[in-house]
């Protein structure tokens, strides 16, 4: 799946696909965080970008991106609604859990910036405490209901 632009409304399709209309979802749908994938274009903000360099990290530790789909239509629906699988257990756990709170469904629970973001990384790369930790029980078990 490498599409970079693809429209989610019929009725703004073109067939330029080099052009942009109002209405439009762009983006590479698999890096793409789940509040662009819900068309809610006024709720993406630097947030929006720490998921998209989750992803990115994602797929270079896991060797695919966090979700996979035959179709972009089941791409986005995951993307918005699934849990991104674990990362494999020979990534260092700090490593994956920075990676896993840039892929937080709820932006909130995300770094606040890239500048956050590297500023975990980089107490990883030093041997030191990262900022991310795994998510408490009860935050787990809301989830599951």
């Amino acid at each position: 799946m490498s599409g970079r632009i693809f429209i989610m409304r019929r009725d703004i399709m073109t067939e330029s696909a080099s052009r942009t209309q109002a209405g439009a979802i762009m983006g590479t749908p698999s890096y793409m965080p789940p509040e662009q994938a819900s068309g809610l274009a006024r709720e993406v903000d630097a947030r929006s970008d720490v998921y998209a360099l989750g992803a990115t990290l994602y797929h270079v530790l896991a060797g695919r991106p966090p979700f996979v789909a035959e179709d972009v239509v089941t791409l986005l629906r995951a993307v918005v609604e699934d849990e991104p699988p674990p990362l494999a257990s020979d990534v260092p756990r700090d490593l994956a859990r920075v990676v896993m709170r840039c892929l937080e469904k709820d932006k909130a629970r995300r770094y606040p910036s890239a500048a956050a973001l590297a500023d975990d990384l980089e107490n990883w790369f030093a041997g030191r405490p990262v900022v991310a930790r795994a998510p408490g029980l009860a935050y787990r078990c809301a989830k599951w209901g």
